[in-house]
Parts: structure tokens; C-alpha cells; sequence
């Protein structure tokens, strides 16, 4: 026989691949960039999902959005939307350690449309933006290329996932930069530390904690431990302990 009935694999590499565009909004508060940030991923052929070069751009939209465009190759539009979608968040938890920002609202996708050689960007939509946000510092394009460059490398060669106590840490460090209530703040920090803690292969323990935020700011002042309450003074009548052992809390 002369010819041939294409398989599945054979149907699939047909499929003519696209060039997609993704629009992401994130808002930030206490930076500004100057200058685009611009950070080319390289392709992952060997990744699940594949993952072909994309290339992703964020720009100062306002006195704190910021828009992302990210182009990228694909076969099917949901494989472009999840690889931009990954691209974006992960450029997004880096920037949050790498720059100074006092609050934030994770990326969030609003737009797609495929492209052609003779379309241009898709239209982003105006959006209502405060104009008395406070900048604390305006990040200049020297600093941006080195963190844009920064992210390639890291895209092209990720680091080994070894340290799981550590990357918990990063993460609840990136929530509570977003989360507004101080209490909660003071919580997610006070534990991603004693996970950092952890991970230097010491002990979780308050000790520990303390001897970290000391070596990383000296002027911070201590408060005295609450004493604890020998077992034979503790009542069950519902009395209160006084305030030098521990605080007026009921028992």
C-alpha cells in the first residue's frame, strides 16, 4: 500500500501551532516600575505541559496596576493560557521578595486573543486607579533588566526542589504581602521564619526565631516571656492568673 492513515501522534503534530497573546492585571503598592520589564522564557520541549519560548512584559499601568502581555506558541489556546498563567505567577512571587512591596493582589487573567503577522496587541481595558498611591521607590530599567535576565536564567535552569520546608516559607511570606489584616500578617511572617529556621537545620523554636530577627536588626526590642503557672496554683473555679504570670486569663 502506497499510503498511510495518520495515528493520533502524527494528527496532533499537524496541528498548526498559534501565536497567542495573554493579558494579566496585578496591583502593588510602595513600587513603581520605570521601565517595562521585559523576560524571555525559553522553550521547555520536555516539560508537562510542553512549553514552547514565550516572552512576557509587564508595564506600569497606573499609580499601582500593573499590565502583563505574554506571547507565546501553541497548539491549543487552554495550553497557552496555563503556560502564561505559570510564567506570570511565578515572575510575580520573585518580584514580591526580590523589590520592597508593602501590599499586592495576585495576577489575575482577563484577556486572550490569538495573533497574526498583521495583528497587532490586543487592546487592554481601561481601569479606574487611585492617584495618590505612595511609592516608597520607583524601580529604575537597570534593576528591572537585572531582575528580567534573573528570571530567564531561572525559567532556563530550575532550582532543585530539595528544601520543601523553605519553599513554604517563600510562599507564606508572598501571602502575607497580600493579606491587609496586621494580626494575620504577624502570623504568616512569625511562622515562615521559624520554617526558615527550620530549613538552616536548626531548632522552629521561638528561641531560634528571636536569635534571627536580632541577627537581621539589632534594635529590636524584646519582651519578657510570660512565666508559666506551676501545676498546684492552677484552679479550676474559673479565677484569673495575675498579669505577671501570664497575662488575666481564665482557667
Amino acid at each position: 500500500m502506497s499510503g498511510k492513515v495518520p495515528g493520533w501522534r502524527d494528527r496532533v503534530l499537524q496541528q498548526v501551532e498559534t501565536d497567542y497573546e495573554c493579558l494579566f492585571r496585578f496591583e502593588i503598592a510602595g513600587v513603581r516600575l520605570d521601565s517595562p520589564l521585559e523576560v524571555h522564557v525559553p522553550a521547555s520541549p520536555h516539560g508537562v505541559p510542553r512549553r514552547t519560548a514565550a516572552h512576557a512584559e509587564f508595564t506600569q499601568d497606573g499609580p499601582t496596576n500593573v499590565l502583563v502581555r505574554v506571547r507565546v506558541r501553541e497548539r491549543r489556546a487552554d495550553v497557552a493560557a496555563l503556560i502564561s498563567k505559570g510564567i506570570v505567577d511565578e515572575t510575580f512571587e520573585q518580584f514580591l521578595l526580590r523589590f520592597p512591596v508593602t501590599s499586592a493582589t495576585p495576577p489575575r487573567l482577563f484577556g486572550m486573543s490569538p495573533l497574526s503577522s498583521q495583528e497587532g496587541a490586543a487592546d487592554a481595558p481601561p481601569v479606574a486607579d487611585p492617584t495618590d498611591a505612595s511609592v516608597t521607590r520607583t524601580l529604575t530599567a537597570k534593576e528591572l533588566g537585572a531582575f528580567g535576565n534573573r528570571m530567564a536564567m531561572r525559567f532556563a535552569a530550575p532550582g532543585p526542589a530539595h528544601s520543601a520546608d523553605l519553599y513554604t516559607a517563600i510562599n507564606m511570606l508572598c501571602l502575607a504581602i497580600r493579606e491587609g489584616t496586621p494580626a494575620i500578617q504577624f502570623l504568616m511572617l512569625y511562622n515562615a521564619l521559624s520554617l526558615a529556621c527550620k530549613f538552616r537545620g536548626g531548632s522552629s523554636m521561638q528561641d531560634a526565631v528571636d536569635e534571627l530577627i536580632k541577627a537581621e536588626d539589632p534594635n529590636v526590642q524584646p519582651f519578657p516571656k510570660p512565666k508559666r503557672v506551676p501545676q498546684a496554683r492552677r484552679k479550676t473555679s474559673g479565677t484569673c492568673l495575675p498579669s505577671g504570670a501570664g497575662g488575666h486569663v481564665a482557667v
